[in-house]
């Protein structure tokens, strides 16, 4: 399938439904996917929007195992729409979920894992090439391709993120 540009932003192509239970800490936001990344805050793209009433948990975004409200949401004021590394958001959610054990963001020298060839996994609630196409949660595993402008391009070659995927998480070990 050829498709342009435009058709190629963020879904799972080429992954599997993610198994009961599985990556517990992404999360579906109405069309966008998120992390949970402390037990009252999810971190997503801002270009999803700061209007975001509640979080979904599970493994299918139409019929969610468990949904949880917002208290509220911000976007990065830097944010101008383009993907100049400022396309970040969180909301802080209206309970907290201590029950769900948080996988912590690399941070500072940790980052020096993410070079070209590590293998990651993708997971998200966008398109995929399977049905159904959209709203089930599932995961990929792939390469980080490279690092260019501390921006870490991953995947390809039918095994990648898609429309809808955007803001959840990409995992290393």
């Amino acid at each position: 399938v050829e498709t342009t540009q435009e058709e190629s932003l963020p879904e799972i192509y080429g992954g599997t439904p993610t198994p009961i239970c599985g990556w517990p800490t992404t999360v579906s936001l109405g069309g966008c996917t998120g992390t949970l990344v402390h037990p009252r805050v999810v971190v997503y793209a801002a270009h999803c929007g700061g209007n975001q009433n509640s979080v979904a948990f599970g493994e299918n975004a139409g019929a969610p195992a468990f949904s949880v409200g917002t208290e509220y949401c911000q976007t990065n004021p830097a944010y101008n729409g383009g993907s100049s590394g400022r396309d970040q958001a969180f909301c802080v959610l209206s309970q907290s979920l201590d029950g769900i054990p948080i996988v912590p963001p690399l941070m500072g020298c940790e980052t020096g894992v993410l070079t070209g060839g590590q293998e990651v996994t993708i997971v998200g609630f966008g398109q995929a090439d399977a049905v159904p196409q959209y709203g089930l949660k599932r995961n990929v595993t792939t390469t980080i391709n490279g690092i260019y402008n501390d921006e870490a391009y991953i995947g390809g070659g039918g095994e990648d993120s898609c429309q809808g995927d955007s803001g959840g998480p990409v995992y290393v070990r």
